[in-house]
């Protein structure tokens, strides 16, 4: 009896142990999702892919072998064909004739993708918009210039390398249709070593000069990224431009610029915030502008949702580039783009010296220093966040286009978290009922 007795207490307490184990991981695993789910699920790109080592060349430097999306994926959707002119003859007879050249018709009205909502909005997607032009050159041999455009510090430089990687990663697909370059242009530049990294990224279709992407001051008129979009004097590019919530940027923004203190200041945060404010009234105006007069194109991409390796991002900008007509949409596309350039990666690349104004071994100053998505809650004191989220309700931009887009996330990652705490804690109740039971009849 005593033998047996020693063998239920023993089974009882290896029980109790495993349960309050299990219930211990659940119930932090709720908190931790509750606090910090957004930084955990929408982290670093580097905790979901499976990162490459970086070749001698640079982070660019991968060939076609590498490529896992084999080629000819598909056969090419449209084949790219100069506007043929339709010649008619002229009214005074003879041999003369005058060109007038045909163009496709196509409707100015913008169709509506499902999933994604007018700018500004607190969806994820955004509906891209092209004016009646820009779609009608679209798939000729026509050249078109897409400008990269966001805040400091809203993941501009990171989602230049994930659009021209998408660039590149189609043409490394089709190679016969599609050729990829990178041409160097002229910067002011401090370090020699850095003006390589200044880049425009050119793409042919059969021969012919079919897109310029570019970031920079002197790629394209009107394509310095960190300016607004400017439709009056440039009414033929198309846009990128990058949204990440203003106090990620704002807390990315201070440690970049050499601060080191634990908490931003009050004043720093709200003149930025007073920055930020002009540079959207000034992105609504020109988006305003476009729509109304039907010039330009614009998409617009949350830094949120790259950080997340959204496919339905790259969805979107293939069918916002040109790339469209080339090929079919393949998911392995998105994949590969945000594998070769996650953040692992590209922290990688940034100390040997080969990011865009990054700073090996820099500390806080590093171009890539944490990429976590809603992370400023540990760099600004409670009492300012309050003011700040204030401040975000009340103004008619930022409240839809970011205010609303965080609650809308956070409200997500807390259910997850209830369920973990329900679970964590039904498992204690559990435990403490077997144990009663026990008690009761040995």
């Amino acid at each position: 009896k005593k033998q047996q007795y020693s063998a239920k207490i023993l089974a009882i307490c290896i029980f109790v142990l495993v349960t309050i184990i299990v219930s211990f991981v659940h119930i932090r695993n709720g908190e931790r999702i509750g606090w910090r789910g957004l930084q955990q699920q929408q982290g670093t790109p580097s905790k979901t892919s499976q990162d490459l080592d970086i070749p001698a060349g640079g982070i660019d430097a991968f060939s076609p072998r590498e490529l896992r999306i084999q080629p000819r994926l598909s056969k090419p959707k449209t084949r790219l064909k100069k506007q043929q002119p339709k010649r008619t003859p002229s009214s005074g007879g003879g041999g003369d004739s005058r060109e007038e050249v045909t163009r496709p018709q196509v409707d100015s009205h913008q169709e509506e993708e499902p999933g994604c909502c007018q700018f500004p909005g607190d969806c994820a997607y955004f509906c891209p918009f092209t004016s009646t032009k820009l779609k009608n050159q679209k798939c000729t041999n026509q050249h078109q210039v897409f400008c990269l455009k966001g805040k400091e510090k809203s993941g501009t430089t990171w989602a230049e390398y994930l659009v021209q990687g998408l660039l590149q990663t189609v043409c490394k697909a089709h190679p016969d249709e599609c050729k990829f370059k990178k041409v160097k242009i002229q910067t002011n530049a401090a370090h020699r070593a850095e003006e390589k990294l200044h880049l425009n990224y050119e793409m042919y279709w059969h021969g012919q000069h079919k897109l310029t992407f570019t970031a920079e001051r002197t790629g394209a008129p009107g394509c310095y990224k960190h300016k607004r979009p400017t439709p009056q004097e440039q009414p033929g590019n198309g846009n990128i431009l990058v949204l990440r919530d203003p106090r990620d940027t704002i807390v990315s923004l201070h440690f970049y610029t050499g601060h080191h203190q634990q908490f931003v200041p009050k004043e720093y945060i709200f003149d930025q915030l007073q920055r930020q404010k002009h540079f959207f009234s000034k992105t609504q105006d020109s988006y305003k502008f476009m729509r109304n007069k039907n010039v330009g194109a614009i998409a617009f991409i949350r830094y949120e949702e790259l950080n997340n390796n959204s496919v339905e991002v790259m969805r979107q900008l293939f069918d916002f580039l040109p790339l469209s007509c080339l090929a079919e949409w393949d998911e392995r596309f998105a994949k590969e783009v945000y594998q070769r350039y996650s953040f692992k990666s590209m922290a990688k690349a940034e100390n040997k010296g080969l990011v865009k104004g990054g700073t090996a071994n820099g500390g806080d100053q590093r171009k890539v220093r944490s990429g976590l998505s809603f992370g400023f809650a540990e760099h600004i004191k409670p009492g300012v966040l309050r003011q700040v989220e204030a401040e975000l309700h009340g103004n008619p931009i930022f409240n839809p286009l970011f205010q609303r887009y965080y609650e809308n996330a956070q409200g997500t990652i807390d259910t997850a978290g209830a369920d973990c705490l329900s679970v964590g804690k039904m498992l204690s109740s559990l435990m403490m009922f077997i144990v009663a039971l026990q008690l009761l009849f040995y």
